[in-house]
């Protein structure tokens, strides 16, 4: 495959052009005539310095494009694909035969007319944030007259507008996160709705022209799809006030197979501007969804009548632009007027553009007639009864996995999709899990619960390592027995500088938690409040909810001060800010869970969200996002229309190739259905009786987690517990007495523990007990085959829909799964199950 590229204005440069002139003699002097001056001095000299003027500028640019292809194909293949950046695309018309050399360079001359009358415009480069960074920017109704007018690359957008909202954008665009902001060098807003009288006067120009069918296809600027014959004439009169879609363009032909080194810039040859652009499209982001080319290409088909019996390409030659200059010798002459046997100077013998010989032709097997659609059918029937009314055409929304959630979330956190994974118990959610995560444009949390500081650290070292600035987290699980461990993993994550928090089992608002907030918050040179070590708090309940969107308590953040762990700096700050940048609202979830419905509880606090805002005055929204159950692109899908801003998966990432648990959890895991899982007693959270779900398919612990909790409720000391009993736990549940079990755990103690448990009988038995949860985690982590009917895996019906979901493919077995991948799945099938829902409710309607 070869795809050529052309730019468009900002190529030209003095001495472009050098020798194509003396190559081209026919074709300069055609320029010449058409323009008026010389174009070889133009590009040459530039003696009045004009070439830098719109109205200069691109005829020179559209006639340097042209001599430059005919030179390239004199040695070089023609290419498959052609497609040119603004002004750039007429060069490619006329390399796809559309039109002439001539008529594309009167189109151009008086484009640049045209668009160097605007005036009062401006035009800027805003790079470093995404199309959903910017366009949240563009909310502002301060910048209400400004639009995005050119799409380059995933992170380089062009703004156009009136000239002074161009210019006080500026500091909106960095404070939204931009690197750069580059006012250009134009004067008027190119690619608007501002330029709707020059493209009222070209339309009027370009209706007076025919043109060819293309011999090759021909991408859009407009579309970002290939020129359709019967849209030509308006895909070129549009171009002046439609943006310019390069970035998806280029992500078209990705679809089609296209990599950088099909690439072939063609223009001044100093330059390889739009190749540039390209590959870093090709870098940054996906290919075109085939299946939403398919459907679009199904729906042009039947949308397309059949060619009238004498319709044929060569049969409506492009018309001359004026008849005054008819008389001017063509450089690409049409095919009829070919003479057979040309001089050597004659044009002719320059290769034309995409020339297809008459042998090819007559060597191309007929066309299969394409199957009668019902349509068609019923126009050639005798009409015996009324005809039935025609089937109206699929309504198109285009939702795509780019547009879902919500886009000032992804712009702020630099994610491609609003798709979070979850951190998973003693590291499952790992430091590989988590890179993958974020290199493909995702945010992912490391998981801390059960592990080691030492461990803790390490990891943290080795992610801040790798992260390559971009959004990572850690979770932080509330710890009532033992809250030092939160305040240790609290010094660890400031220390290494972890910028997000997911903030899990919280009741109320610790002091750990108050430090971690306060170590990030700084006022900008607008004197707002920023943020730089973000909390996102797991909540199932109104009332936690409430307690993360107000800010710290005032009695802890004054113990605080006093204690002297805040600067009253500090303080002062964490008084007009909520604890919380996000909630994610955990229905009936794996580990942990208060068994919620989403449809009860998603609505009910976005509006309790809604009102704290709007009571606090708070300048930065708070965002929500759903999980729990999220493991099919239907439930992404009615996430998202329940309003979140994002959604956080957890349980399929633990069936994946990056998660750090055993191949033997993973084989059970990937055989689960929805009805595998049962609740047991959390062993975090043993005494206050609240419940974590589990896998029970394959395994006893679900089972033999209620007895232990069921033996703790009904007495108060293991020696209560009967002979048979204790045999039972001690050698099929712990496989080893209770005073080895005891002598473990007390070695984790504090002392103030160790005393307890030495005067307590029944705390000594809560910690016995306890120990059984922990010890199941690590034998199902580790792999032990022996002792696989103990297994405690945390996991929801989620994995066991995906699981059917991705039944009969690769996917079905878990070493073919990659979370990045499983993320990507879940969010395009969700753009595509909101397309289908769309549609078939538009027709019911």
């Amino acid at each position: 495959m070869k795809i050529v590229l052309f730019p468009g204005q900002g190529s030209q440069r003095k001495g472009m052009g050098d020798e194509l002139f003396d190559a081209f003699p026919e074709y300069t002097r055609a320029a010449d005539a058409v323009l008026g001056y010389s174009i070889r001095t133009l590009c040459l000299d530039d003696p009045d310095n004009q070439l830098g003027q719109t109205r200069y500028t691109q005829p020179a640019v559209y006639t340097v494009n042209c001599l430059s292809y005919l030179d390239h194909i004199r040695s070089e293949a023609k290419p498959d694909y052609v497609l040119g950046h603004s002004v750039g695309e007429y060069s490619a018309l006329f390399v796809a035969d559309i039109i002439d050399f001539e008529t594309g360079l009167r189109l151009v001359q008086k484009r640049g007319a045209l668009m160097a009358e605007a005036r009062g415009g401006g035009m800027a480069a805003v790079i470093g944030l995404e199309e959903d960074g910017v366009a949240a920017v563009l909310q502002n109704p301060a910048l209400a007259n400004l639009s995005i007018a050119n799409y380059n690359s995933p992170r380089q957008l062009v703004i156009s507008g009136p000239k002074q909202d161009i210019v006080k954008a500026e500091p909106l665009f960095l404070e939204g996160g931009a690197t750069h902001y580059r006012v250009l060098n134009v004067s008027g807003a190119f690619h608007t709705r501002y330029m709707a009288e020059a493209g009222k006067q070209f339309a009027a120009v370009v209706g007076e022209i025919r043109l060819n069918e293309p011999r090759l296809p021909l991408i859009s600027n407009v579309t970002a799809r290939p020129y359709r014959k019967a849209r030509m004439l308006q895909h070129i009169t549009d171009q002046i006030t439609a943006p310019v879609k390069w970035t998806e363009s280029i992500r078209y032909l990705m679809a089609q197979g296209a990599t950088h080194k099909n690439l072939v810039e063609i223009g001044n040859g100093k330059s390889s501007v739009v190749k540039a652009l390209a590959m870093r499209t090709m870098r940054a982001a996906e290919p075109l969804d085939p299946a939403l080319l398919a459907a679009e290409e199904a729906r042009h088909a039947a949308e397309t009548p059949p060619p009238a019996p004498h319709e044929h390409p060569d049969q409506n030659p492009t018309a001359p632009l004026a008849k005054d200059q008819a008389e001017t010798p063509a450089p690409h002459a049409q095919r009829e007027q070919k003479p057979a046997a040309p001089p050597a100077e004659s044009p002719a013998a320059i290769p034309a553009p995409h020339e297809r010989t008459e042998q090819k032709q007559a060597e191309a097997p007929a066309a299969t007639p394409a199957p009668e659609t019902p349509t068609q059918k019923r126009r050639s029937a005798p009409q015996t009864e009324a005809p039935t009314p025609p089937i109206a055409p699929p309504i198109q929304p285009f939702f795509s996995a780019d547009a879902l959630g919500n886009p000032a979330f992804r712009a702020e956190y630099q994610l491609r999709h609003a798709y979070l994974a979850g951190g998973m118990y003693r590291g499952i959610s790992s430091v590989e899990l988590v890179n993958r995560m974020t290199r493909a444009g995702y945010l992912a949390f490391y998981g801390t619960a059960d592990l080691a500081p030492e461990r803790v650290e390490q990891d943290l070292r080795a992610l801040k390592t790798t992260s390559a600035g971009r959004f990572y987290g850690a979770n932080l699980v509330a710890d009532i027995d033992q809250p030092e461990r939160n305040e240790t993993l609290v010094d660890l994550f400031l220390r290494w500088e972890v910028p997000v928090v997911e903030a899990a089992a919280f009741m109320q608002i610790t002091p750990a938690l108050i430090r971690y907030r306060a170590a990030g918050l700084r006022r900008d040179e607008h004197g707002r409040i920023q943020s730089d070590r973000r909390i996102f708090a797991k909540v199932t309940r109104p009332e936690t909810a409430t307690a993360f969107l107000n800010p710290a308590p005032e009695r802890v953040v004054k113990s605080l001060v006093a204690a002297g762990k805040l600067t009253e700096a500090q303080a002062a700050l964490l008084r007009e800010v909520p604890m919380a940048d996000a909630l994610i609202v955990a229905a009936d979830s794996a580990w942990q869970t208060d068994e919620g419905m989403p449809y009860a509880v998603v609505p009910t606090l976005i509006r309790l969200r809604n009102e704290v805002v709007q009571h606090r005055g708070y300048h930065r929204n708070i965002y929500i996002g759903a999980a729990g159950g999220i493991g099919t692109a239907e439930a992404a899908a009615a996430s998202f229309m329940l309003g979140c801003d994002f959604i956080l998966t957890g349980s399929v990432n633990q069936c994946t190739v990056e998660a750090a648990t055993s191949d033997q959890a993973k084989d059970l895991l990937q055989n689960m259905n929805v009805q595998d899982t049962d609740y047991a007693p959390s062993g975090e959270a043993f005494e206050l009786g609240t419940r974590v779900q589990v896998l029970k398919r394959g395994v006893f612990f679900p089972a033999r987690a209620r007895k232990l909790y069921d033996l703790y409720r009904h007495h108060h000391a293991l020696e209560e517990l009967d002979a048979k009993t204790v045999d039972q736990l001690q050698s099929r549940y712990f496989k080893r007495d209770f005073a080895a079990v005891f002598r473990e755990v007390t070695e984790q103690l504090s002392p103030a523990d160790r005393a307890k448990a030495d005067s307590d009988p029944k705390f000594k038995m809560s910690l016995v007990f306890r120990w059984y949860f922990s010890y199941a985690s690590r034998l199902a982590q580790e792999g032990v085959s022996a002792s696989k009917v103990d297994y405690q895996i945390h996991t929801g019906p989620a994995l066991g829909a995906f699981n059917q979901w991705v039944k009969g493919s690769p996917l079905e077995d878990w070493r073919n799964r990659h979370v990045d991948q499983i993320a990507e799945k879940i969010m395009t099938g969700a753009a595509e199950i909101l397309n289908q829902r769309y549609n078939t409710m538009a027709h019911k309607n």
